[in-house]
């Protein structure tokens, strides 16, 4: 027993000392967590500030560029201004300017008027003298001259119209080709559907072919189920089954083999039903499918008779308007020689007949109850006949595209009918392929069943037997680790009394003891001078850190936490980069009285006379106030202040003033406004 009990000592004796061995790497991997947890947290807060700094930048830079902007649009204002009255005086200018030249111009007119005055008054005297020789031929070259311009008339009116006629004849063959590219399309359409009505057909055929095949095994399938139900008989009673399986083999009791058995059949007879429902539908679609394929054959030889017909007519009437361009073009080119004599002819004409219509003012209704020539006659009546045939041809034309593309579309929707019946058709098949696939499997399961039945009644006595042995394994297993949990409790709880003990009496255990009870006192002290000097917005915490590079030891620092006080009134994490010049004075005053207080009360020599060098130059006004009110509260006998301009705040309680004075390289000391010794 002694020696079990000492087995069992050093075994607990081995698991403290592998406890404590580890506890140093825990300690040291917490440190360096808590480490780059505080590195990361000072970067964050590093990074707030900057983002805060770059938004009041931002902000500021924001309102100077609306202020840009409203100077800017003052500018651009005025400048509209400007121009707008610069435009008015442009205006006012163009204005004068277009006066002075419609007086010029009024002036050149008159002036104009006057030559022409004076050029009538000349050849009036002129006409007056040869009046007796024009007299006699006036009556004649009037008249010659009125049929001339009645001919100009009749022919600008008739080339007119022809130019209009030309026009409509053109657009109307235009017309004729785009209703014979659509005709051409219609007859491309009847090919393509003529093509799918055979596909269409061939598919038919086959969807036939595979039906009679899939009837002919649904036969053999119903006829092999009803020999196999003959056989078999699934009377068996389901007592000794029922009990807990292994995971692996899950056995099938006598009720649930019976379940899929009624399952079974009640699936096969939906698939009867389905096969028989299928079967008139198919039936149905093949005198459908025989119907249309009677009317689509009338269809396409009416299709074709139609379109033979309508291709003789439509190649006659193109030729007809062929016929008819060429004559409209014959008749464009009499119309220009036509012009062409008109114009010679009124070249050589009299010069003199013009002025002479001028100045006698011949009516323009004189001219309007002439006939046409004959030339007007022939080229008008032609193209009235000639728009009056292409004008029927096109109508005919358009009615026959249109009763074509009605013919198209009742065959596009019997094609679209009959591809919808095949679809059918197709996923009926697929349906009877899928049946007779779960019948096929239906039945291997059934004969897989029935083989492993018996199997499962056997291994289902071997696997109760192994299940009391293993509830038996499991109690005892369950004893031993409560046993063990026992035990593991009593080590953790020794394990943690040795960690402490390690802990406390340790080489360096009582120093880290003195260490952190003075870290403590040195920061509460701290916290104290630092609340007068800030009044209370500023924080200061201290704790030990330790500095290594890799597996060496490093050197125990303390670490300065700071906290700042916020509008609402919450303390937030600050480094020092993030603080102003006057805070980071106030603390490293509050820490310099701090050790100075931590050194007092540590038993040490007792220092009476306390200098402050330039310690109020980063202070406002109230700092300075705080800080010379705390300093008479210090408990010294003697106070210096350092400074190098005049504080009122420790004047106000100064007992004596002693002023240095430096000039051309000489000091003076003057101790209560009396100069007392010099200094080269």
């Amino acid at each position: 027993m002694k020696k079990d009990a000492r087995l069992e000592f050093e075994r607990k004796l081995a698991v403290l000392h592998h406890v404590q061995a580890a506890i140093p790497s825990q300690k040291t991997l917490l440190e360096d967590a808590r480490t780059s947890f505080e590195e990361e947290q000072a970067r964050y807060d590093e990074a707030s500030a900057r983002i805060s700094v770059s938004r009041g930048e931002i902000a500021a830079e924001r309102s100077t560029i609306l202020n840009l902007l409203e100077e800017a649009e003052d500018h651009g204002r005025r400048v509209e201004e400007l121009k707008s009255s610069v435009s008015d005086i442009e205006e006012k200018l163009r204005e004068h300017e277009q006066q002075v030249a419609r007086a010029k111009d009024t002036l050149e007119a008159a002036k104009n008027e006057l030559r022409g005055v004076q050029d009538l008054v000349r050849n009036g005297e002129t006409l007056m003298e040869r009046g007796k020789d024009w007299e006699e031929n006036r009556i004649i070259k009037i008249e010659k001259y009125r049929n001339e311009l009645r001919e100009m008339n009749s022919t600008e009116l008739d080339s007119e119209k022809l130019r209009a006629e030309l026009e409509s004849v053109r657009s109307r063959l235009d017309t004729h080709m785009h209703n014979k590219e659509r005709f051409i399309c219609n007859e491309e359409r009847a090919v393509a559907l003529r093509r799918a009505m055979e596909s269409l057909q061939t598919d038919h055929k086959s969807a036939r072919r595979l039906f009679y095949a899939q009837r002919a095994h649904h036969d053999a399938l119903s006829a092999r189920l009803q020999s196999t139900m003959q056989r078999r008989d699934f009377t068996e009673t389901a007592d000794g089954l029922k009990g807990t399986c292994d995971k692996c083999l899950q056995p099938v009791d006598a009720e649930t083999f019976l379940r899929q058995r009624e399952t079974v059949v009640k699936e096969l007879e939906l698939v009867k039903l389905d096969m028989e429902t299928g079967s008139r539908k198919t039936q149905d679609l093949l005198s459908r499918i025989q119907v249309l394929s009677s009317e689509l054959e009338g269809v396409e030889a009416e299709y074709n008779r139609r379109n033979s017909e309508n291709m003789k007519q439509l190649i006659e009437q193109e030729r007809q308007l062929q016929k008819e361009l060429t004559n409209v073009e014959s008749a464009q080119v009499l119309r220009g020689e036509t012009f062409r004599k008109i114009e010679i002819s009124r070249r050589e004409r009299n010069p003199h007949a013009e002025m002479l219509v001028h100045n006698f003012q011949l009516p323009q209704d004189a001219f309007e109850d002439m006939n046409f020539t004959t030339l007007t006659k022939i080229c008008a009546e032609q193209g009235e006949r000639m728009s009056e045939g292409a004008r029927l041809d096109v109508f005919n034309g358009s009615n026959l595209l249109t009763s074509q593309n009605k013919q198209g579309e009742s065959w596009r929707a019997e094609y679209d009918y009959l591809r919808a019946e095949l679809e059918r058709a197709r996923s009926t098949r697929a349906e009877h392929a899928e049946v007779s696939m779960q019948m096929m499997q239906l039945e291997h399961r059934d004969n897989e069943l029935g083989t492993e039945l018996s199997k499962y009644r056997e291994e289902l006595k071997k696997k109760q037997k192994e299940f009391e042995s293993l509830q038996d394994a499991l109690a005892q297993t369950e004893k031993r680790r409560l046993e063990l949990d026992k035990i593991i409790s009593g080590l953790n709880r020794d394990a943690s009394s040795y960690e402490e003990l390690e802990e406390c009496f340790s080489a360096t255990g009582c120093q880290n003891f003195v260490i952190e009870n003075a870290l403590r006192e040195l920061e509460l002290s701290c916290q104290e001078y630092l609340d007068e000097i800030s009044d209370g917005t500023l924080k200061l915490e201290l704790s030990p850190s330790r500095e290594t590079k890799g597996n060496e030891s490093g050197v125990e620092k303390i670490e300065k936490i700071i906290l700042t006080q916020n509008d609402n009134r919450d303390y937030v994490r600050r480094t020092l980069r993030q603080l102003s010049g006057g805070q980071r004075h106030r603390i490293s005053l509050s820490f310099s009285l701090g050790f100075l207080h931590l050194i007092q009360n540590r038993r040490c020599p007792r220092m009476n006379t306390i200098v402050f060098d330039e310690s109020l130059l980063h202070l406002d006004s109230e700092g300075k106030e705080r800080f010379v009110s705390l300093s008479t509260r210090l408990g010294k006998d003697s106070v210096f202040f350092i400074t190098q301009t005049v504080c009122e705040e420790v004047a106000s309680i100064a007992t004596s003033i002693d002023l240095v004075r430096n000039s051309c390289g000489s000091s003076d000391l003057i101790i209560q406004d009396q100069k007392r010794e010099t200094f080269n």
